[in-house]
């Protein structure tokens, strides 16, 4: 999982020597600053921060949508 000043996160599969990218968020308005899985065994929900001063949560099974936004 990558995020940068694009304001984007970016989920990739790394099972084979061809990472590809299964996914991409976009719901940050400003550049990402960190991101976590919630728990590494199941990697389905992760937590993501951004300048834009807001958590989100992700669950990737769903839609590309955060689950859950909270301001910081």
């Amino acid at each position: 999982i990558t995020g940068g000043r694009d304001n984007i996160i970016r989920l990739y599969d790394t099972e084979n020597a061809n990472a590809r990218s299964v996914g991409e968020y976009k719901s940050h308005t400003s550049s990402i600053t960190s991101l976590s899985f919630d728990n590494p065994a199941d990697e389905n929900v992760f937590v993501s921060t951004s300048k834009d001063k807001t958590f989100r949560v992700w669950d990737i099974r769903k839609a590309k949508t955060a689950a859950h936004i909270e301001r910081t």
